[in-house]
């Protein structure tokens, strides 16, 4: 691209394209086999989103670990089919809501019934926490919290920056859902070149809010400084940079990423993040060698190349 190389760090290729989840949900696996042994853990509860690559993630991974699954979540139309239902329903109990609202005052009514697994700073810690609860009414059934945030699936994305050199590289490009891949590279920040975030679900005061109110629960060790994030309607105006939209004009622009490179960048997210990297490297705000992070999710997406 101009005069600067990219590079793509193919987490895509983990376990049908479940990249970085994966990652997550191995740290949180590993710390309830630490706490409570494998033998007591006998069933996950995953949240949120029926559609969403946590769910999906979460679904395929414990099916692998041949622990039974339940999806406790919504859904704004009961009635779609996506690669995440269709193996929800295959492979797991599900309770879906038809609404957001809904669910969360579902949660609300059993509360009461679960306990942190970890104990925490905050004694009366609630269950609108981004942690690993687990019930007392059913022992060993874990519930997992929405988009897999928590501190153990924190400590799970460690391996990512310790299982290969990154000194060659200039500069790290990621783009950010909750945040927690890019918190993972800012603790590992003394083995990495600078490292860039881009928002896109989020407008980028916004996701500041949402990640500040919530990483008191992840012991993470530093400030947190905003000057390397973009926020892609800022570096692209022209374009619509929605959480989960996926139009034409995404679609045709990842077909075109494909040919040119025969790497699938799937255009929810990852084509999207390529197409601000090319803005920012033609304006010569990155320059040099640049590593692209592709979290993967193309399972969720895929357009049919």
């Amino acid at each position: 691209m101009g005069n600067s190389d990219l590079y793509i760090k193919r987490e895509d290729r983990i376990f049908f394209s479940q990249g970085t989840k994966i990652r997550k949900l191995w740290g949180i696996y590993n710390s309830l086999v630490e706490k409570v042994g494998r033998e007591n853990i006998r069933k996950i509860v995953l949240q949120g989103n029926l559609h969403s690559n946590a769910v999906l993630a979460g679904c395929l991974f414990f099916q692998w670990a041949k622990i039974p699954t339940k999806v406790f979540g919504y859904s704004r139309d009961i009635n779609l089919k996506s690669p995440a239902s269709i193996l929800v329903r295959r492979f797991s109990e599900s309770e879906i809501l038809e609404t957001r609202v809904n669910w969360l005052k579902k949660r609300e009514s059993i509360s009461g019934t679960l306990k942190p697994v970890m104990l925490l700073n905050n004694p009366e810690i609630s269950f609108d926490e981004y942690v690993l609860f687990e019930s007392t009414k059913e022992k060993g059934t874990f519930y997992l919290p929405e988009y897999l945030f928590c501190s153990e699936s924190f400590f799970g994305l460690d391996l990512l920056w310790k299982e290969t050199s990154y000194s060659e590289f200039d500069s790290i490009f990621l783009d950010l859902g909750t945040g927690l891949t890019w918190l993972s590279a800012l603790k590992h920040s003394s083995i990495l070149p600078p490292v860039y975030g881009l928002s896109l679900g989020l407008k980028l005061p916004k996701l500041r809010s949402w990640l500040e109110e919530r990483i008191q629960n992840l012991s993470f060790p530093f400030e947190l400084s905003w000057k390397n994030i973009f926020d892609a309607r800022e570096i692209d105006p022209k374009n619509s940079y929605k959480f989960g939209e996926m139009d034409r004009f995404w679609e045709e622009l990842s077909k075109n990423y494909f040919k040119r490179s025969g790497i699938y960048f799937e255009p929810v997210y990852s084509a999207k993040s390529i197409r601000i990297l090319e803005e920012l490297i033609q304006k010569e705000i990155l320059k040099g060698k640049i590593l692209y992070i592709h979290q993967g999710g193309n399972l969720q997406s895929f357009t049919g190349i």
